[in-house]
């Protein structure tokens, strides 16, 4: 990559690369063991520093400064769809459906049904610097400096904040599976899993040391990965209290 990349999504054969200054990467992984930039979107009036991505549809969306729509129906050839800005730069993104919940003060929800035209809906003030946020069953689980917060998204004209999670560590991302949060945190070094079966009491149930900051984290059916700056290791998220690994040894 050209640059550092922020935040990763794979659909189908490609996986597309927020690569912070070089904008959007496009990358064929049909073959893992030879994957091929085949496209890229990064023209200089754009992106000034891409953090996340989203794809789903024809579509990409960029966190940036704002959100940027980019229509990836021929990955060799990506182009600009649409743009809000934000006068400001956004954390993260994460769409379901007409909808796009982008992290910038707080968790911004987007009307992206028309991609040409995307229109700020609602906002809610969370009590974090907020990071990242993963959206579940009209829930969106928001992450940051100060913890785990719970919104009800299901009806964006009316957003609540429903329960938190506070951590003295900086929580840098986020996923959900059945009802277990999957947390990274990136101060006390490993992955916190939270019970939130009641969303209004979210609680600890384990803790996963993973030895090194900068813990991110990828889902994949059942199994989370876990990228530190020096290694990973993976927790099998169906059995988040036995069976688990660390450096691609059993524990």
């Amino acid at each position: 990559m050209p640059d550092v990349a922020k935040g990763v999504y794979v659909a189908s054969n490609y996986a597309y690369v927020a690569d912070y200054e070089a904008g959007l990467r496009i990358v064929d992984v049909s073959d893992p063991t030879s994957p091929v930039e085949v496209g890229h979107y990064d023209r200089a009036s754009a992106f000034q520093y891409a953090r996340d991505v989203f794809v789903t549809g024809h579509y990409a969306y960029i966190a940036d400064r704002g959100l940027y729509i980019v229509d990836v129906s021929n990955p060799a050839a990506p182009t600009e769809a649409g743009y809000y800005n934000f006068y400001g730069y956004a954390n993260s993104v994460f769409v379901v459906g007409s909808y796009a919940y982008v992290c910038f003060g707080g968790l911004n929800v987007m009307d992206i049904s028309n991609p040409g035209n995307p229109v700020l809906i609602n906002d809610i003030y969370t009590p974090s610097d907020e990071r990242n946020v993963y959206v579940k069953d009209g829930y969106a689980y928001v992450v940051g400096d100060a913890g785990l917060h719970v919104v009800d998204v299901s009806d964006p004209a009316n957003l609540t904040l429903t329960g938190n999670f506070y951590t003295a560590g900086h929580i840098v991302d986020v996923a959900i599976v059945g009802h277990y949060a999957y947390v990274a945190d990136n101060s006390l070094v490993g992955i916190r899993i939270v019970d939130i079966a009641d969303v209004a009491r979210p609680r600890e149930t384990s803790f996963f040391y993973t030895a090194s900051s900068g813990c991110r984290r990828y889902l994949y059916c059942r199994k989370l990965r876990l990228c530190s700056r020096w290694q990973c290791g993976s927790v099998y998220s169906g059995y988040p209290r036995s069976r688990t690994s660390y450096g691609g040894k059993p524990l």
